[in-house]
């Protein structure tokens, strides 16, 4: 310590009264053996001198400061009787113990081993040496440097804190690029996985004479560790399962990218431009995740379609450091329709109905498969799977059913014709999506035969007797036709006759009304019409049976007189005079039966008489009556004899009484009689009447002719059908086109049916090429019942029954025919029909490219206004197209000709400003297309049918131009170098700084190095790192010169072609003189306190004002030994919303 003094008190009362003030440490024992107090009075004041003791001992490494408090007493002298006044006070003294320089630095530990990644920067500091050193003070402070002969590592350390920091890309040398060599001149202390290098520790200060080069070293030994071996890993998965491909938004792929760093630091774009215009790229949350979605409906869609997609991950993070992976790519091969997802529907079955009487050649159905999605070349192919000639159908390879000969319903046995099948789509050929079904064909049957009757000769007997509603005769038919109808049963003349058809029992003919065999002819011929119920009208035949009425013995035969009184003349003895020797006649006396057939078998038979002897005798057949006795009774008796008639079975109801009265014989008749008639003889005749009219009326019966119809050949039908019409493509299936109808020139015979069949038949068909396609594709069916029913005079509708596009056919010949039916396939007319097929604008134009970077072009910056890039091309699928080509960005940098499309520069490029451009190209078909001749009503529907992607009339693509480097940038200084201060014990090989630069160019263009130049004795204090920049203390300067400015000019250099460029800075270092910086600054305000004023919503950087002034608050300080000043905001509630300007001038 000094003896000068340093402090004390001031005299109390200014001396009045005077006395004496004594200073005493209070402490330890220790500070008051080190220590001791003076006092030394100099004018009004009480100095107070500190002494070191002689046997204190003072080091730094024990002890390096010593606080106290000092006390003060004053004690006045006595006046008078007072007692002496007596005062105190203490204060706190602090005392630091200055180091001397007798300590050599000593390594926290003599290896350092750090592991560093590889993308560390410049500015990253990778580890930090540590060591220590027993002085303080300035002699306590140390230099780091590295050993001067391993200075060529890709380090440098900070010489006083010792944080190293890389100098170069740490990057570790991956393969043989030459590419990474020539970028950053890679040596062989470069690129490496494991550095080691040596770092020396110099103390400060008053250097000491003990030696340190032994102990002032420490190895570094660092391992990079690789950051990735490769760029961000992308795992892409694309999908199987596509539900609606083709269709916009549909996600064809996930892409997962992995990559240590942030998720939000991964880019990932697609490279190929052509695939930017159909797919984007859609970010699936925050994580590293995008589906691969199309843009908008892909019109070219088919089971070939693929789009190579590159993928290009990028980790932003990574992709500024220098030969350290942080891209990748991945190519994807999408299948914009993927294998699984092609499927060709059909149902198992597809059942359809076709007359027997089908014309040979006609189509009768299409099929149409279906697909999920729009594919812009399918053309399905069909096969049919067995041959079977003797089917009278077919299946062309275009899916068209046509009947290939005449349909006999009663040869094929079966009204249901299975034929099997399959599909493919011939431009889109893929076995998994072969779709198998089968035609059932139902063919209803034509009624071609007339029934047959096999009981046709037949004759019946049936009594009279009868019941009302009995069978009289079962008629056995039956319908040879396959469809084998229902039968119909009639008679002819049916209200003639006895005889009607049971409604319950088919073919059972039945009595209608009562028989009576005596006014009803003994046999009936009747005619009888048996019909089908076939189709397209029945059919019959005529059937004659004959029906016999049996007679039944309903009638009792009744005599012709009802009775006779006779006179017989006898002998007064009762003798009759004449008798023959056969006996006497006595009449013949008959009877009659109304029964048709009872007269002839009528008998009389003597029932009884009065005489009780059998005296008379009848003849059964003619009724002649005998009395064979002679003596039968005397005169003026009566002899009665009855008769009764019988006819087998009956008996005469009322017998005969034949009365004979006996009278006495004289000359007159012997015997005489009259009888009473009973009228029997009438009722016969009525019966007889009866008959005969009855078979008067059957007499006269109706034509035949209008019971049995039959058809005349008629003429062919006239059928009225325009030779050409036109239609528009698209149309949705089932679109009716043309209706129209055969119609018979000659009016028809009312009594005559007449009925009609039509066929279409496909004679050819024009495709859009000009060639003629074989077999023809048939698209149009007829719509009517005629081709399944068969009716009669039936308008018919020609429809559309398959797709129609006019890219792929321009017209249609058919041959439409029609037949009339009669009892067969009658007289037939055809004609023929051509169907143009009108172009609609269904297909949007689209971009052709020769390879897959006919859309990337290249253009040196350097080239002139107008020079040529690249060129488009597209085309429109269309018959007639007018396509023009614009572009929708950067028009005020490019052009491109509107037909050619044929892009170049509208002004030069500056690639150190933009060096890639993503034009989009759009490409319109601006052909005004000419009205449609076809009607308005189908130019609608088609329209309406036809996808509203298909009707743009547009197409939209990139193109990527890269500007190519032109070394046409001076590389720049990043800062300024011409006020670098260094202190002058600054080591050799210490770090000074670093030169940095920037160059606009690119590749070698932008590959810089630095140097400095100036006077020999200045420059060589300074090396300078030919690629780096880093600038350290030359091993050949000596040291630094205190007080000197050393000027050099900074000079950085690119190695672009055809000339380098450079460009020079100053360089100046002013070298301070070495100083211990014991004491602290000090703030010149009392207690270090400064009061401002700010107005409130002032905008950030306004100046912090003095209180009752107008000009900034400034703070302002003293350093002792008078080294620079420097102010920074270092704690308070401001800090972070107030700062200080180095200098103070300003908050």
């Amino acid at each position: 310590m000094t003896n000068e003094p340093r402090l004390g008190v001031p005299e109390p009362f200014n001396g009045q009264p005077s006395g004496a003030v004594v200073f005493s440490i209070i402490g330890s024992p220790e500070v008051r053996s080190t220590f001791s107090t003076e006092t030394v009075k100099l004018g009004g004041f009480y100095f107070l001198r500190l002494r070191t003791n002689n046997n204190a001992e003072f080091n730094t490494k024990k002890r390096s400061i010593y606080a106290f408090d000092v006390q003060a007493v004053f004690q006045s002298q006595k006046i008078g009787d007072r007692p002496p006044i007596k005062l105190s006070n203490q204060t706190h003294i602090v005392i630091r113990v200055i180091d001397r320089n007798d300590n050599c630095p000593f390594f926290s530990q003599d290896t350092f081993h750090w592991t560093v990644f590889e993308n560390a920067t410049l500015f990253t500091r990778i580890g930090t040496v540590s060591a220590t050193d027993a002085d303080t003070g300035i002699s306590g402070q140390i230099y780091f440097v590295l050993q001067p002969e391993r200075t060529i590592v890709p380090f440098r350390i900070d010489a006083r804190s010792g944080d190293v920091f890389p100098t170069k890309s740490l990057a570790i040398k991956r393969g043989k690029s030459s590419h990474i060599e020539q970028t950053t001149y890679l040596s062989m202390y470069e690129g490496l996985e494991d550095y080691s290098f040596r770092v020396i520790a110099r103390h400060r200060g008053n250097l000491s004479h003990v030696p340190c080069e032994f102990v002032i070293h420490a190895q570094v030994n660092i391992r990079i560790q690789a950051v990735r071996s490769s760029g961000p890993k992308i795992n892409s998965v694309l999908f199987s399962d596509i539900p609606k491909p083709g269709a916009p938004g549909t996600a064809y792929a996930s892409i997962k990218v992995t990559s240590p760093s942030d998720p939000q630091n991964i880019q990932l774009t697609i490279i190929e431009t052509e695939a930017m215009a159909i797919f984007e790229l859609v970010r699936v949350g925050f994580q590293p995740e995008w589906l691969l979605r199309l843009k908008a409906q892909y019109p070219l869609l088919s089971l070939n379609s693929r789009i190579g997609v590159t993928l290009k991950a990028v980790d932003t993070e990574y992709a500024s450091v220098e030969n350290i992976p942080s891209t990748s790519q991945d190519f994807l091969d999408v299948a914009l329709l993927p294998w699984p997802m092609f499927r060709i529907h059909l149902p198992r079955e597809i059942k359809v109905s076709v007359s027997e009487v089908a014309l040979v050649n006609s189509t009768i159905f299409i099929i149409n498969p279906k697909l999920d999605y729009y594919i812009h070349n399918s053309s399905f192919l069909f096969s049919q799977l067995e041959k079977n000639e003797e089917l009278p159908f077919e299946i062309t390879k275009t899916g068209a059913v046509v009947v290939t000969k005449s349909v006999d319903l009663e040869t094929l046995r079966t009204n249901l014709v299975e034929v099997p099948f399959t599909v493919v789509d011939q431009n889109n050929i893929l076995l998994s999506s072969l779709a198998d079904s089968k035609l059932v064909i139902n063919i209803i049957d034509y009624n071609e035969h007339d029934p047959v009757i096999s009981n046709s000769v037949a004759e019946r007997s049936i009594p009279e007797s009868l019941p009302v509603g009995s069978e009289v005769l079962q008629i056995e038919a039956y319908d040879p036709d396959f469809s084998a109808t229902r039968l119909s049963f009639s008679l002819f003349d049916e209200d003639k006759l006895p005889f009607i058809f049971s409604t319950t029992k088919p073919g059972s003919l039945i009595l209608k009304t009562r028989l009576d065999a005596e006014t009803m002819p003994a046999e009936f011929h009747i005619k009888v019409k048996v019909s089908d119920s076939g189709l397209p009208f029945p059919r019959s035949a005529i059937v004659i049976y004959v029906i016999r009425i049996i007679d039944v013995n309903e009638f009792s035969p009744v005599f012709v007189e009802k009775s006779c009184s006779a006179q017989l003349a006898v002998t007064s003895h009762g003798q009759i005079q004449i008798l023959a020797p056969s006996g006497l006649e006595l009449g013949s006396f008959f009877a009659e039966d109304l029964d048709r057939d009872g007269s002839s078998t009528v008998q009389i038979r003597l029932a009884s008489t009065t005489v009780t002897r059998p005296c008379f005798k009848i003849d059964p057949v003619s009724g002649r009556l005998l009395l064979i006795c002679s003596n039968i009774g005397p005169p003026g008796t009566t002899v009665s004899v009855y008769l009764e008639a019988t006819d087998g079975n009956r008996t005469s109801e009322q017998p005969f009484e034949l009365k004979i009265n006996l009278v006495q014989a004289d000359y007159g008749h012997v015997f005489s009689k009259s009888c009473q008639p009973s009228n029997i003889y009438e009722k016969v005749q009525e019966q007889k009447q009866k008959r005969t009219d009855y078979e008067h009326l059957i007499s006269n019966s109706t034509s035949i002719d209008s019971f049995f119809k039959r058809f005349d050949v008629e003429s062919a039908p006239s059928l009225s059908i325009p030779p050409t019409i036109k239609i528009p493509e698209n149309l949705p299936i089932g679109t009716p086109i043309l209706h129209f109808g055969a119609r018979f020139v000659d009016p028809l015979k009312p009594d005559r049916v007449h009925r009609l069949v039509y066929g279409v038949e496909a004679q050819k068909t024009l495709m859009a090429t000009g060639a003629m396609m074989t077999p023809p594709y048939q698209a149009f069916c007829l719509r009517g019942k005629s081709t399944s029913d068969v009716d009669t005079d039936e308008e018919m509708t020609l429809e559309v029954a398959a797709p129609i596009d006019r890219e792929a056919f321009s017209a249609f010949l058919l041959s439409i025919q029609v037949c009339v039916l009669q009892e067969s396939l009658g007289p037939c007319v055809t004609s023929n029909l051509t169907i143009h097929i009108e172009d609609l604008p269904d297909e949007p134009p689209k971009f052709v490219m020769e390879n897959k970077n006919a859309h990337t072009f290249s253009v040196s910056e350097n080239d002139l206004e107008g020079s040529f890039i690249g060129q488009m091309f597209a085309e429109d699928g269309d018959a007639e197209s007018k396509l023009r080509f614009s572009l929708r960005n950067f028009k005020d940098t490019f052009r491109i000709h509107h037909r050619t499309g044929r892009i170049s520069l509208k002004k030069k490029l500056d690639r150190e400003l933009v060096d890639s451009y993503l034009l989009t190209v759009k490409v319109r078909d601006v052909l005004d297309l000419p009205p449609l001749a076809s009607p308005s009503h189908l130019h609608a529907l088609a329209l309406n049918a036809t996808p509203d992607w298909a009707l743009v009339r547009t197409a939209t693509t990139y193109v990527r131009v890269n500007v190519l480097d032109t070394n046409d940038n001076r590389p720049e200084f990043i800062a300024t170098y011409d006020n670098l201060v260094v202190p002058a014990d600054l080591p050799e090989g210490a770090y000074v700084t670093t030169l940095r630069a920037r160059d606009a160019d690119s590749g070698h263009n932008a590959v810089l190095q630095y140097s400095l130049f100036g006077g020999e004795a200045d420059k060589m204090c300074f090396d300078c790192e030919l690629t780096t920049g880093v600038v350290r203390i030359a091993p050949d300067c000596g040291g630094l010169r205190p007080g000197h400015v050393y000027s050099l000019t900074a000079w950085v250099c690119d190695l672009g072609t055809p000339d380098p460029l450079q460009t020079s800075s100053p360089f100046k270092v002013t070298v301070v003189d070495l100083r211990v910086n014991v004491w602290p600054p000090r703030f010149d305000a009392p207690n270090g306190l400064y009061e401002g004023k700010l107005l409130e919503g002032v905008p950030i950087g306004s100046k912090v004002m003095q209180i009752g002034g107008g000009q900034p608050l400034r703070v302002s300080a003293s350093d002792p030994e008078d080294l620079p000043i420097v102010f920074r905001a270092d704690g308070g509630s401001g800090l972070g919303i107030f700062t200080v300007s180095d200098d103070g001038k300003s908050c």
